[in-house]
This record gives C-alpha cells, structure tokens and sequence, in this order.
C-alpha cells in the first residue's frame, strides 16, 4: 500500500479525465438503473465515485484499502 503514497497526490492529475470517461461508459448506465445503493469498492481517489453520484439517485458508498488515496477521496 505504501506505493500510492506518493501517487495519491498527482493521480487525479494524470489519470482523471481518461478515468472519467471510461466509468461513464462502462457504469452510468447501471447507476441510473441501480436500486437501494450502490458500493465502489477500491474507490480511489473519487474518479469513479464521482460519476456514480452524478448518474444515481441512490446513495453511493465508497471504499478503499489504500489510507493515500482514502485521504484524497475524502
């Protein structure tokens, strides 16, 4: 875990915008349908998280083993 330590900073810079698109293909459509809630396991830094949000009305419920990247979620 302690390789996000230093990643966890700069993710959302290099990572976010090809995240975003790829969780909004692969999962906007299921969020909208879901029903009850909705739990991102390895949620990040909230990329993912994000776009479920945006696509439910459920409540969405995120969790991550990397306490980096939990930080940065939060």
């Amino acid at each position: 875990m302690g390789d996000y330590v230093v990643s966890a900073e700069f993710y959302d810079l290099l990572q976010a915008e090809g995240d975003r698109r790829l969780a909004e293909r692969r999962f906007a459509g299921a969020a909208d349908r879901a029903r009850g809630s909705i739990l991102d396991v390895g949620a990040g830094t909230g990329i993912v998280t994000e776009v479920l949000l945006r696509a439910s009305s459920v409540p969405v419920h995120a969790v991550g083993p990397a306490p980096p990247m939990r930080a940065a979620l939060l």
